[in-house]
């Protein structure tokens, strides 16, 4: 089993219905159907979204991608927490892991990576929730520009989101198999 055979063994094991894509077209799909719908006055949920500079279009934008990006890691993480990942995926990661190293893996080496990646994590999430897009004329495109455009730039940062929540649990269970 290679590295990428190793990636959609884990995205299928967090996935519902054992399909490893499901998430990366469930977003796609539910957000593109959402900034599709004719609604016309949306006042936005999260403080990303209630911008008066914003249009009606970019407020769902921002406030659906981040909704289900959330929930998609909340499930992943319910999931691994409920059901961890089977023996041969963790074995194979510690192999491939030592090959790529050419040393033998330490727990306080992985405690330390996955600190960096946490703090990373729960930076990102904490600009990309609270931070309002900024009302500089640099940042006009963003607000008020091509939704479609807006939309590619966050569902991107919606699948930096995901693969970063697949390195965290790989991380845990490296952390708990590793000697």
């Amino acid at each position: 089993m290679n590295k990428t055979e190793l990636w959609g063994e884990i995205l299928k094991e967090l996935s519902p219905f054992g399909q490893k894509y499901f998430f990366f077209i469930f977003i796609f799909l539910f957000t593109l159907i959402a900034i599709s719908l004719p609604i016309e006055n949306y006042f936005g949920i999260l403080p990303s979204s209630r911008l008066d500079l914003l249009s009606t279009k970019h407020k769902i934008l921002f406030d659906m991608i981040l909704i289900t990006t959330f929930l998609a890691n909340i499930y992943m993480i319910i999931k691994y927490l409920l059901n961890g990942l089977p023996g041969f995926v963790w074995k194979r990661m510690i192999e491939i892991r030592e090959k790529s190293n050419g040393s033998k893996l330490t727990k306080s080496i992985l405690k330390k990576e996955m600190c960096f990646l946490g703090v990373m994590y729960l930076v990102s999430w904490i600009a990309f929730v609270l931070l309002p897009p900024l009302d500089s004329s640099k940042y006009l495109w963003m607000s008020q520009g091509n939704i479609y455009v807006v939309f590619f730039i966050m569902y991107m940062f919606c699948i930096g989101f995901i693969v970063l929540t697949v390195l965290l649990i790989i991380y845990s269970e490296l952390i708990k198999h590793v000697k």
